[in-house]
């Protein structure tokens, strides 16, 4: 019996041992699988991490691409606003030139007709009594009268000739203004080949820019503006990309030399750390030119007489914007060295400024002008009036000398013509006879003698 027992007892154990192994590799499997899930876990957590730095990458580009869509719309309103203002300021001053030439029309009619009325009353009562002599000695006199009043005349039309085509130049540079935005993006695709290119090749690309601009603005080259002219000043060589003249003899220099390598990569990298950077080496680039530029001092130019600044020019609107966005303290800083920072739109602004500013120059000469023949053609209508009131004094003394002989002649008891009828009945030998209307007034007899 005591050996059963042992058997059930050792046949127990031998079953509690299998199963405690059997338990323990249970276990491990279980922990295995469980290693296996936080290794899952960790895999899954670090692939969450990126998806959410890259989410929030893209938050950022977001954010950014948003705020500079908010600028091209804040400028495309200010360029609508500008057309509103252009289109009002060209209706009133086509309503204004209606109403000179009105004006200029009328007066001129009435000038003409004063005139006219003037001289046919004087050449009505002295008409009788000109001589063909007298009749060539006042067309000598009038001739110089004459071309005055044609050049007037001639001026006159000139001057209104040009306002037209002012007002027609005005409306193809609404017309101009309104495609700048179109003309600047297909400027942009153009710039990422030249972008990609040395800086020679950048400064070609924003010069053309530049002159496209100044194309645009209506100023003529070689009168209004001129490139690429060199001078030399303190022993160095400078050439200012563009120069501008201005009314009063004052000139304002442009450069257009600027570097946007740095802006090219911004556009072009993904990662947001290389954009930063590039962002960063795109507002050292401008500060380190704006500083450069300050240096040559373009002001001390003896053969230029410029202003206390000078203009920067920045080819891309988009390149301006996110370097004043991350950097603006720069304008200030470019401020400070008498240098301004402008942009296609606002470099146009303020070249078709100095364009109307030649314009109202040039009319106020022609005014002037005009004045002056108008005063000169006044003065000669004073003294042709002062010669034709000599000229009737003259035949009025003429007359009643006239009138005297006549009477002396014709009239009263012993006038001539008596006297020698007279004298021709009482037989004096007479080839030729005295006119009948002279005979007519007497009955002459040798009695009256």
């Amino acid at each position: 019996m005591l050996e059963i027992l042992l058997v059930v007892f050792i046949a127990l154990n031998l079953v509690f041992i299998g199963l405690s192994i059997w338990l323990i590799r249970q276990r491990k499997g279980q922990l295995n699988q469980l290693d296996q899930l936080n290794y899952q876990r960790l895999e899954w957590t670090s692939e969450q991490a990126k998806l959410l730095e890259r989410v929030h990458n893209h938050e950022v580009q977001y954010t950014g691409l948003k705020a500079e869509q908010a600028r091209d719309h804040q400028e495309l309103t200010g360029l609508y606003q500008k057309t509103a203002e252009l289109k009002t300021a060209l209706s009133e001053r086509e309503k204004k030139l209606i109403e000179q030439e009105e004006f200029v029309q009328h007066a001129k009619k009435q000038l003409i007709v004063e005139f006219q009325n003037a001289a046919n009353e004087l050449f009505q009562e002295k008409a009788q009594l000109l001589s063909a002599h007298n009749e060539k000695e006042l067309s000598q006199l009038l001739q110089p009268f004459r071309e005055q009043v044609k050049q007037f005349s001639e001026q006159v039309s000139k001057t209104y000739d040009q306002e037209s085509k002012d007002r027609v130049a005005l409306h193809q540079e609404i017309t101009h203004l309104k495609g700048l935005n179109q003309k600047i993006a297909q400027d942009a695709v153009d710039l990422t080949q030249a972008l990609k290119g040395q800086s020679k090749v950048q400064g070609d690309w924003g010069e053309l820019i530049l002159e496209r601009v100044l194309e645009l603005s209506g100023l003529e080259k070689g009168r209004e503006y001129e490139t690429q002219q060199s001078f030399s000043t303190g022993g160095q060589h400078v050439r200012p990309d563009v120069i501008i003249r201005l009314p009063g003899q004052r000139d304002v220099i442009v450069d257009a030399k600027v570097s946007l390598s740095a802006y090219e990569r911004y556009c072009h990298v993904d990662d947001a750390k290389a954009q930063k950077d590039a962002l960063k080496q795109h507002v050292m680039s401008l500060r380190q030119h704006v500083k450069g530029l300050g240096s040559k001092d373009y002001q001390a130019l003896a053969q230029v007489n410029s202003l206390d600044f000078v203009l920067l020019f920045v080819p891309i609107e988009a390149a301006f914007s996110c370097a004043m966005h991350e950097e603006p303290s720069l304008l200030n800083e470019a401020l400070a060295l008498n240098i301004i920072l402008v942009t296609p739109t606002t470099l146009l602004a303020t070249l078709r400024t100095i364009q109307n500013l030649w314009r109202l120059e040039h009319q106020a000469q022609n005014t002037k002008e005009i004045a002056d023949k108008a005063g000169r053609l006044y003065d000669r209508f004073v003294g042709f009036i002062a010669d034709l009131d000599k000229i009737g004094r003259g035949l009025e003394s003429t007359q009643k000398a006239y009138e005297s002989a006549y009477s002396k002649l014709s009239t009263g008891r012993g006038n001539l013509v008596r006297q020698s009828e007279a004298l021709k009945k009482m037989g004096a030998n007479t080839s030729k006879a005295i006119p009948e209307h002279l005979l007519d007034r007497h009955d002459y007899s040798a009695e009256e003698v």
